[in-house]
């Protein structure tokens, strides 16, 4: 489906008009302006919204503040938004960042009924036959699933969590509307990334809602913490999971904020912190593979210590690539080589090609506050914040796992000194540090990319002379083509057709009215002494002089 139809279907258009007059009803008229869809508001509305644009400017918290009520009125599809943007502080700026947090998805519960037809259509089987219980009250709604405590037959204490009826097709509806007018906002709002943002929602809300890629990540992590020691995570039982229903076992334990109760069960918060922050340097280090949301509500600490982690709808992954450019990152750091980092930066990033001119500077600015202090006294939140505000200053698109990667290690730090006051992840980093860095330069990690550069050189020469041939070939036969893509121009295009539309409904008015003129003067077809030419004429020309004024007003560009 083309994007320029998405408004057009009526569902949608109901849906863009419902969206753009939430935003409108909560003072965030300006934006629907700045959008340029200002048209599907009332008139009035409209008026009311240009005021305010001009005499009303907002700060960024207030904006933030209304942006979060209106995300909790339009729905589910629009607080997953705003609670995936909160983990992007590379796109969006501190005040919406702490604002988006506060998003709960914490919605009213669908019947469990439907939720208990749910699993006996997606197992093909009867609740009896596969489970020995099954709770009757939800043990947590959310605006995708519903989380239900159950046991096997064999007695396994299970939790199973079953997508909302109708959730997909009403998020794939609200996800082409939101596409629809990122196109907009594209065109007058570049600064944004807007497309950028709505590919990254929809891949990570796609991922959300199939619950086997959930439950592959879980099964994956518990394989690689079953030999580890101070950790654990659930086991997922494959013969009663879909894409619509995940079962895992129930695993039990108390929050790592829970401070009064880990004291009362005489647990050492001090080695639960340096056990956590180790367990999750590992995962980025060794595994390549890390839970990206280490929150407290998905941290559970069993009566020995263990740390159950749980939830893995949220993961990230560093290639070997990342992390050699990672190496090579703290490399320059310690060697204070600025252009080298400015390279990696334009390396990773996937925007467009970055001024390493105006870019320098703050980094510069960057180096010298962190100059000569040990790695252990560094706030890692300090320079995760640093960081990405001169991403977004040269608007750098940073790799989502990178931003992922930052943030995971920014809340086990802050989970750490929740438990241990004391605690510095930035101490437990340090060595991982310096054995990434010698593992980069090790003889036999050279060798490999030795051996993996010249294969990819051998292909290239291997294809080079059959690829010249056929450009030879097509320039011979006059076959080659050159492909020309314009960007920017559907807007100027778009308001051209607009205008000489009107040009010619104006040309057509003024030839009526001057033809009906001229009709009642000579008497054409008189009735009464009157020309019913003339009158129709005129009539017409009413109709089209309405039609044409309402449809100046209806744009909002008058």
């Amino acid at each position: 489906m083309a994007l320029k139809d998405i408004a057009r279907i009526p569902r949608n258009i109901q849906r863009v008009i419902e969206i753009l007059r939430t935003l409108w009803r909560h003072g965030l008229g300006h934006i629907v302006t700045r959008l340029n869809v200002q048209e599907y508001l009332p008139v009035v509305a409209r008026l009311v919204s240009r005021g305010k644009v001009e005499l009303l400017p907002l700060d960024d918290e207030t904006i933030a503040r209304r942006l979060v009520l209106v995300f909790e009125e339009l729905g589910p599809t629009f607080v997953k938004l705003g609670q995936i943007l909160s983990t992007r502080p590379d796109f969006v700026p501190e005040p919406y960042l702490s604002e988006f947090r506060k998003l709960q998805d914490d919605v009213k519960p669908f019947p469990t009924e439907e939720a208990k037809e749910i699993v006996r259509s997606e197992l093909g089987e009867e609740l009896d036959k596969v489970f020995r219980e099954f709770s009757d009250e939800p043990l947590a709604s959310a605006s995708i699933a519903q989380i239900y405590t159950a046991r096997l037959l064999n007695g396994t204490a299970v939790v199973v969590k079953v997508r909302r009826p109708g959730i997909e097709r009403k998020i794939t509806s609200d996800i082409d509307i939101l596409r629809y007018l990122a196109r907009h906002a594209e065109r007058n709002w570049p600064e944004l990334n807007p497309t950028l943002i709505i590919e990254e929602f929809e891949k990570s809300i796609r991922r959300e809602l199939d619950f086997v890629i959930e439950a592959s990540y879980t099964s994956k992590f518990h394989e690689l913490f079953i030999d580890m020691p101070g950790i654990t995570s659930p086991k997922v039982y494959w013969d009663y999971t879909t894409g619509k229903v995940l079962t895992v076992e129930r695993l039990h334990g108390i929050r790592p904020d829970d401070i009064d109760e880990l004291d009362r069960r005489g647990i050492d918060r001090a080695a639960l912190a340096t056990n956590l922050g180790t367990v999750f340097i590992k995962q980025y280090v060794d595994f390549g593979l890390f839970h990206a949301d280490p929150h407290p509500g998905n941290l559970l600490i069993q009566d020995d210590g263990t740390i159950a982690l749980v939830d893995f709808g949220m993961t990230g992954h560093l290639t070997d690539d990342l992390l050699s450019d990672l190496s090579t990152a703290l490399i320059a750091i310690a060697g204070q080589h600025l252009d080298i980092l400015i390279d990696i930066y334009a390396e990773i990033s996937e925007s467009e090609p970055i001024d390493a001119r105006r870019l320098k500077p703050d980094m510069l600015e960057m180096f010298d506050k962190y100059y000569g202090m040990p790695l252990s006294r560094i706030d890692m939140g300090e320079v995760f914040n640093d960081s990405l505000r001169v991403a977004r200053k040269h608007r750098l698109v940073l790799p989502r796992d990178l931003v992922l990667l930052m943030r995971s290690l920014v809340i086990v730090a802050g989970v750490g000194r929740t438990l241990d006051p004391d605690f510095n992840v930035a101490a437990l980093v340090e060595p991982e540090a310096r054995r990434l860095i010698l593992r980069k330069a090790s003889p036999g990690r050279k060798a490999k990319e030795l051996s993996l550069h010249l294969w990819h050189a051998s292909r290239i020469l291997h294809n080079l002379p059959e690829h010249v041939r056929t450009i030879i070939q097509k320039i011979e036969t006059g076959s080659l083509t050159v492909a020309f893509r314009h960007q920017g121009l559907e807007g100027l295009m778009s308001e051209l057709d607009r205008v000489s539309n009107r040009l010619s409904v104006s040309i057509i008015l003024g030839s009526t009215i001057v033809g009906s003129s001229i009709a009642l003067h000579t008497k054409v077809m008189a009735i009464r002494g009157v020309s019913a030419v003339g009158i129709v004429g005129y009539l017409i020309a009413t109709m089209l002089g309405l039609w044409l004024v309402w449809d100046i007003l209806r744009s909002g560009r008058y």
